[in-house]
């Protein structure tokens, strides 16, 4: 807890665990060197989980960084003789393993209509806005941009050429209080159907092929999605892991902004149910750390 501005024990190991993993144990946090260390880390997780707890412990700094700050200062002998209490230790997969494999999330950046794409595919991250009015896109050179619809479960997906929809990106939710996504008014090259879990994308000419009643053959999807919310429920953040496995980056980018506008539905509707969150913001003040893995608060 806060004392006058000093923070706890407990609070300290959780911070020396998160720098720690990202290997970037300073004298002073530097929040920019952090994040290019946290999207090594992103780059490399094997799984979704992972994914999501690498923005947790990332987030964990971007909330707390002038608290941080001081502590490092003021309580810098006590940080030091914390001891190392590893709460992750994160598997770090090779770059062959993960190539093809593209981030999509709102969690790494300073504030939530800011999102990232980030792959060790590419020399570096590509940031891109997705705000409430005006038109967002992927790409300044794009072919597509995304609008915010009148609903908050929904948003659409405009040609650059000549304004005309392409799809619209909505979202149902069922009795599990799960989100589940679907393209209606759709006009894109994409057909989008659930497997377990994923969201896959279909080259529209493949499904046009299927006679009535025919199975879809998973081998030929275009791409799939992973996506989940991160609990973060002051930003109500997200992030997806899509793998390619046809075209190249520069050719997917209306799966982009699929997944971003999947992440924008998501946060949207939950801000709509929870307009007045000043009591998180409160008791993320008063108790700047979350829960980590096998951890508990303090």
């Amino acid at each position: 807890m806060i004392n006058d501005g000093f923070v706890s024990r407990s609070f300290m190991q959780i911070v020396r665990a998160v720098l720690q993993e990202f290997g970037c144990e300073e004298r002073e946090l530097d929040l920019d060197r952090a994040s290019v260390k946290a999207l090594d880390l992103l780059n490399h997780t094997q799984t979704l989980e992972d994914a999501m707890s690498v923005c947790k412990m990332y987030g964990i700094l971007r909330r707390n960084e002038e608290i941080i700050k001081r502590m490092l200062v003021r309580q810098r002998a006590a940080y030091n003789m914390v001891e190392e209490d590893n709460y992750y230790i994160l598997a770090r997969a090779e770059k062959d393993e993960v190539h093809r494999i593209y981030y999509v999330t709102n969690a790494m950046r300073r504030t939530p209509e800011d999102m990232l794409i980030s792959s060790v595919s590419l020399e570096e991250t590509h940031a891109f806005s997705v705000r409430r009015s005006g038109e967002n896109t992927v790409f300044s050179y794009g072919n597509y941009y995304l609008k915010g619809a009148s609903s908050v479960l929904e948003a659409d997906i405009f040609s650059a050429a000549d304004d005309k929809l392409v799809c619209t990106v909505c979202a149902e939710i069922g009795a599990d209080n799960k989100f589940k996504f679907k393209l209606k008014n759709n006009n894109s090259e994409y057909h989008i159907a659930p497997d377990n879990g994923y969201i896959c994308f279909y080259d529209m000419k493949y499904m046009n092929t299927l006679l009535k009643g025919e199975l879809i053959n998973t081998d030929k999807k275009v791409a799939d999605l992973e996506w989940s919310p991160t609990d973060e429920q002051e930003d109500y953040i997200s992030v997806g892991r899509l793998t390619l496995f046809k075209g190249s980056f520069d050719e997917a980018e209306l799966l982009f902004l699929i997944t971003a506008a999947i992440e924008e539905i998501y946060r949207r509707y939950m801000t709509s149910l929870n307009l007045d969150n000043s009591e998180i913001k409160r008791i993320r003040d008063e108790l700047p750390y979350m829960e980590l893995r096998g951890g508990s608060r303090y």
